[in-house]
């Protein structure tokens, strides 16, 4: 990050401009954004295994390697 505060932009009317200060890109990320961005992270990743988790748990395993198969 402390390299790209060097690079100057000229970026008059762009939505670049959101995150210049003083020409320059500025990023400051506090320990709670950090954390936020970590637990939605986690929980999309665990909403996504849980329902096949969920599905697979309830099959027998020879029905499961035929759905593997199959696939």
């Amino acid at each position: 990050m402390k390299l790209l505060r060097v690079i100057t932009f000229d970026a008059e009317e762009s939505l670049l401009t959101i995150f210049l200060v003083e020409k320059h890109l500025y990023f400051l990320p506090t320990v709670g954004d950090i954390a936020v961005n970590l637990a939605m992270l986690v929980f999309m990743a665990w909403l996504t295994a849980y329902f096949p988790a969920r599905r697979a748990t309830k099959m027998s395993v020879a029905a499961a390697l035929r759905h593997s198969e199959a696939v």
